[in-house]
């Protein structure tokens, strides 16, 4: 149980999972979803911002579903121009009148977030992400400082906890198969005075760092706009 949570709604949180499904030649291919566990609260206009601060080099090459608020400096890359260069990235969910190429799964919503037991379907948000410019024998280096911004003030992030990696079955169940890549899950819990965050990473053989991350703690933090 966290530290803080709603009384209202003690059993409720939104998870953000950040999903990496696929490797480049430079990086990997990541779905970010935002789900939205709480029985009644909302996450109302004008919806919600996620960010995080990189490990190592990474930029984010494209996106389909939100959009980073900046672009930051890109002015290295020669051939091609990333959608984002910056350190510590800020993304915001693009509209539902979003054109087809530049939508994906479960996308599009404006940043709001309707109840799980209300209104299930509209519970969620996703975004699509490449991130790239990792070079050599690179692992999914882990965002750091993830963060989600809603209508809501005061943040406290909890320890950072390892979590066993997914496991899928197949031949009707006599087969299992455990995910290559990299999952890391952040918990989110509000209540009148803060928001307690608790980060777990899932980790598949020698892709990640086995290293525990110490317990952080950050009172009151905001994404910068």
């Amino acid at each position: 149980m966290p530290d803080c949570y709603d009384p209202l709604d003690p059993n409720g949180n939104i998870t953000v999972t950040f999903d990496i499904h696929d490797w480049t030649n430079d990086g990997y291919l990541a779905k970010v979803t935002i789900q939205n566990y709480y029985q009644y609260r909302h996450v109302d206009q004008p919806g919600w911002k996620v960010g995080w601060s990189w490990t190592n080099t990474e930029v984010i090459w494209s996106m389909s579903g939100a959009f980073a608020t900046q672009q930051g400096n890109c002015t290295t890359f020669k051939f091609q121009t990333p959608h984002c260069c910056k350190k510590d990235p800020v993304i915001v969910s693009l509209m539902p009148e979003a054109l087809p190429q530049n939508r994906s799964e479960d996308c599009c919503r404006g940043g709001l977030l309707s109840p799980w037991a209300i209104d299930p379907s509209n519970s969620l948000s996703s975004f699509e992400m490449k991130v790239g410019n990792l070079a050599g024998n690179f692992p999914a280096y882990k965002p750091q400082n993830l963060t989600l911004m809603a209508p809501r003030p005061g943040y406290t992030c909890g320890p950072v906890l390892d979590t066993d990696p997914t496991v899928t079955s197949d031949i009707g169940g006599r087969r299992q198969n455990q995910r290559r890549l990299s999952v890391y899950l952040v918990e989110i819990y509000y209540c009148s005075f803060c928001l307690t965050m608790v980060y777990y990473l899932s980790k598949s053989s020698g892709k990640v760092s086995r290293n525990r991350l110490a317990e952080t703690r950050m009172l009151n933090q905001h994404i910068p706009v």
